[in-house]
């Protein structure tokens, strides 16, 4: 009895003292998932974002503006030393599809297209192909039937998409040229034309037929005709190589994890590329507001959009909603790192922006909150929903992080390289729980859970190895050991970043 009661003991103190290790090292590299407490500006407008984004999970940092035709009001709101002022620069994700909307729009009036033109009028490396036949309006109300993602991108995007486990915040965009994104998109059979179907793509190739059409490239083409103008001096489109400003918030995934900002050519004018600020992004949409912007003429209905079964207006890449009797003109934006929304009443001379260095959409938290805010509803948004699949990271890292140094210590005499085997695996099973849990849902302390799991694994077959006389070393086990490591390595990389 008195020895059995040892061991338990013996059990318990060493299960307390892995517990505590582990939740020492789980606060140490636990990720920022809720918004700061920390504000900046104006406190009215801060107080009001705040209430609206309810408990704040899956945010950051959020940089706030409320625009009329004569004034702007900022606020910032991050934990602290990371409170973004109206200065601080954010990814814009797909809010810039209104840019490009605009040089559509600014197009028609030089007489450079019309939207009824074949969009192989102006790409001649469309002609012949399908979607050559397209035409530029189907491309600015997404009836195109071009997909958003190329088939030829399908795993790219499956491994680094927004919103995936496998995605761990990486840039799909990276390294594709404007001419390979022509050649994928001349190669890919229609699906859906004449039907709402959102497509980057889509997108991409209406900015560069309007750059084409100018005798230009998309990005010089913006910069003379959209941003100059308005004085937007810190909003800019970033190349794969580019440098990120020097106020730049950073991008994470909606657990806090860091993601990598999205950057690349080819899809620039959909928004994978766009930094700016809450100020230029203010003086943009004021100019929207007072009608002075250029090409504001592209928040007017040019087709009837058939969404859903229902007849609604389409503009050129904008949103038109009617909220409540309240007509709402819209746009959200998205990376695997940042959250956006611009949300005009046009009737009332009021705008809303939101700018976040979080991925928190994918439920349509911050759009809704847009809305929310511009039409001074009292509600606020929910958290990211938890779902089963939300664990699923968590799963795949407890049985290829844990199960295979559990089998391995469990053996009465390991192997030195099944000990290194466990070790690594389980490191990297840590890591995948890390980067793909869903912080933003549940306390990042229990992170210690599997670190206390591995603490406990790991300790008995070293200390085993240690003692025991055997000079195995089990050859048989580099196979898995270097996939290990791999695997190790690729995780570490992501959170180091």
């Amino acid at each position: 009895m008195t020895e059995r009661f040892t061991d338990r003991r013996t059990l318990l103190i060493s299960l307390g003292i892995n517990l505590c290790v582990g939740l020492a090292i789980a606060l140490l590299i636990a990720p920022t998932t809720h918004l700061g407490d920390r504000t900046d500006g104006d406190p009215a407008l801060a107080e009001r974002v705040r209430k609206t984004l309810g408990s704040g999970a899956g945010y950051g940092s959020v940089a706030a503006a409320e625009i009329t035709t004569d004034s702007v009001s900022h606020a910032g709101l991050g934990p602290e030393g990371e409170v973004p002022n109206a200065d601080s620069s954010f990814e814009l994700g797909s809010i810039t599809k209104t840019f490009t909307a605009s040089l559509l729009a600014l197009a028609i009036e030089r007489d450079e297209v019309t939207l009824d033109d074949p969009v192989a009028d102006h790409l001649p490396e469309l002609a012949a192909s399908e979607a050559g036949t397209v035409t530029l309006r189907e491309l600015a109300t997404h009836t195109s039937g071009i997909p958003s993602i190329p088939p030829a991108m399908a795993t790219r995007w499956s491994f680094f998409g927004p919103g995936t486990f496998t995605a761990v915040g990486g840039n799909p965009y990276r390294g594709v040229a404007t001419a390979t994104l022509l050649q994928w998109v001349a190669q890919t059979p229609l699906d859906g034309r004449g039907e709402d179907r959102y497509s980057n793509a889509g997108v991409a190739v209406l900015g560069h037929a309007l750059a084409a059409a100018a005798g230009t490239d998309y990005s010089t083409l913006l910069q003379d005709r959209l941003l100059d103008p308005l004085g937007m001096e810190s909003t800019v489109l970033l190349g794969d190589d580019s440098a990120e400003p020097e106020q730049f918030s950073g991008s994470h995934m909606t657990n806090g994890i860091r993601a990598v900002p999205w950057s690349g050519e080819a899809f620039a004018p959909a928004g994978t590329s766009t930094r700016t600020t809450a100020a230029d992004m203010s003086r943009y949409a004021q100019a929207l507001l007072d009608g002075t912007a250029p090409g504001a003429a592209a928040m007017e209905p040019i087709a009837e959009v058939v969404s859903d079964g229902v007849p609604t207006p389409g503009a050129m890449l904008w949103q038109l909603e009617d909220v409540d009797g309240t007509s709402i003109t819209w746009h959200n934006g998205g990376t695997a790192g940042s959250s956006s929304m611009l949300a005009i009443d046009r009737e009332a001379g009021r705008a809303v922006l939101l700018l976040s260095n979080h991925y928190n959409d994918e439920s349509g938290a911050t759009t809704d909150a847009g809305i929310l805010l511009v039409t001074d509803s009292e509600a606020s948004t929910d958290s990211p929903p938890l779902t089963l699949t939300s664990f699923v990271p968590v799963l795949i890292g407890l049985f290829f992080g844990l199960s295979l140094p559990i089998a391995a210590f469990r053996r009465k005499s390991p192997t030195r390289l099944q000990v290194a085997d466990g070790v690594v695996w389980g490191l990297a099973g840590v890591l995948v729980i890390l980067i793909g849990g869903p912080w933003a849902n549940i306390p990042p302390a229990l992170l210690a859970v599997p670190i206390a799991l591995l603490l406990g694994a790991s300790s008995p077959a070293v200390r085993r190895l240690l003692t025991d006389d055997t000079t195995k070393t089990g050859w048989w086990s580099i196979p898995s050991l270097l996939i290990g490591a791999a695997v190790l390595a690729y995780c570490l990389a992501c959170v180091a970043r």
